[in-house]
């Protein structure tokens, strides 16, 4: 049997930790660290599949369902073509919050592990400013991102990335139309509402979407939150009204391309 990734789980601040961890309780295997670097970092590709295995999938014995839990792939434009060439019927489980909330959180989580030490205001209006040079991509799509990107990489147990990107990876639109351009179809994907993810029916569909067995028990669990690392006594820090204003601005010509795009009939975070 040839080892191959069948799954990916996609979007940082979405859940993925625990998508992860509910589908290696229910059978599957997944990546070890969490987050493999293999698809986005060219040092890593050009070692080829065997070498991927070895080092995220070590355990491997033949199981039929194998989970890439690196959840920013999604937003990496030179992964691919990566991706497509080596699994290009793989599934993906892709959660979307309201991209205003992830983030908040995304930031949170950051500043509160000591990598991020500036104010969120001015983290929104860097990235606003970024992001109205590249109208129709991001700065992702630079030839030379993929050089400045992997540079940023740590194998740390909680595999940061040392790069700026709140505002990018909630541009979900652009982010999943470079896939469905490359021929993915959207069968393949399961696209989940964030503010679901506790429901059981919304665990049942991912173990189908994936080919797990049903589990009529199963639910989802939480892990990673921010606000489990805020020292004892500390209020939850909220986004000022300023940052809320700016995003959602900047958001919701993204939200209106993303409902199109997904054939929705409204967006499940606006009101």
């Amino acid at each position: 049997m040839t080892f191959k990734p069948t799954a990916f789980v996609w979007n940082t601040r979405c859940g993925s930790t625990s998508i992860g961890k509910f589908l290696g309780a229910h059978g599957a295997l997944t990546s070890v660290p969490k987050e493999p670097f293999y698809f986005e970092c060219g040092d890593e590709f050009d070692q080829k599949i065997d070498y991927y295995q070895q080092k995220y999938f070590a355990s491997w014995r033949g199981q039929d369902v194998i989970v890439d839990c690196r959840p920013q792939l999604v937003m990496l434009p030179w992964a691919v073509p990566r991706v497509m060439s080596e699994c290009p019927d793989a599934r993906v489980v892709a959660t979307l919050r309201d991209p205003v909330e992830r983030c908040w959180s995304q930031y949170q989580l950051r500043y509160l592990y000591g990598l991020e030490k500036r104010s969120f205001d001015e983290v929104v209006s860097v990235g606003v400013h970024r992001a109205s040079q590249y109208p129709d991509g991001s700065y992702l799509d630079d030839p030379d991102a993929e050089t400045s990107w992997c540079a940023s990489l740590t194998d740390e147990v909680i595999r940061f990335t040392w790069t700026d990107y709140y505002l990018e990876m909630g541009m979900y639109a652009v982010n999943l139309r470079r896939w469905l351009d490359a021929g993915m179809a959207r069968e393949q994907f399961c696209i989940i509402d964030f503010a679901e993810l506790s429901l059981p029916e919304t665990a049942a569909r991912i173990l189908d979407h994936v080919g797990l067995p049903a589990d009529p028990d199963a639910i989802l669990p939480h892990h990673n939150s921010w606000r489990q690392l805020l020292p004892p006594g500390q209020d939850v820090p909220s986004m000022s009204s300023e940052a809320r204003s700016a995003l959602n601005d900047f958001y919701a010509p993204h939200d209106a391309l993303l409902t199109s795009l997904l054939g929705w009939d409204k967006c499940p975070w606006q009101p």
